[in-house]
């Protein structure tokens, strides 16, 4: 059961229970909220993104995804200054890099960057010097860090959104 908690969002956090063949929901909200279409965090927001602050951008990358709403919560925990410093110093770079590159194959990365921006977290995640996996996967056409720095301001950022094919970004499938 506590292992349902630690998980990072409630959708995430049903089990299959094998013998059964039920689906188990400890925290009594992740089918409820699967069927609400919603993102939210088992235990208090804050909490989760203490622990590990990537998960903020995990929430954004399943609500775009699967187009769901986010959890009021998420967003007051985004905004509290402490949660934003542990985006910097507790999640690498790379780290970071990956989950955009995950955000920017489904449709609707333009609302997974609005969403971050509306966190007024858009403009702090640093991905300097981090070239996106270009070492391993052949990949163009993405957020290149000589063109979106932390000084950009919302609206260049959006600007520099990849190209798209269908509303869909054209962006090479990458590790899941």
């Amino acid at each position: 059961m506590e292992d349902a908690y630690r998980r990072d969002l409630t959708i995430n956090s049903l089990f299959y229970n094998l013998n059964t063949g039920t689906v188990e929901d400890f925290t009594m909200r992740g089918i409820s909220d699967l069927q609400a279409r919603l993102v939210r965090t088992p235990l208090p927001a804050v909490e989760t993104f203490r622990e590990d602050p990537l998960r903020l951008l995990r929430a954004v990358r399943f609500a775009t995804r699967f187009d769901c709403s986010i959890d009021p919560s998420i967003f007051a925990a985004a905004r509290i200054p402490e949660i934003e410093r542990f985006l910097s110093v507790k999640v690498s770079r790379e780290r970071i890099g990956i989950e955009f590159l995950k955000m920017a194959q489904f449709r609707h990365f333009d609302r997974a960057l609005h969403e971050l921006s509306n966190m007024d977290i858009l403009n702090s995640l640093d991905t300097t010097g981090i070239e996106p996996l270009s070492h391993v996967f052949d990949i163009t056409n993405v957020m290149r860090e000589d063109r979106v720095g932390k000084s950009n301001t919302k609206e260049e950022i959006l600007r520099n959104m990849p190209e798209t094919e269908d509303d869909m970004p054209v962006v090479p499938r990458t590790i899941d």
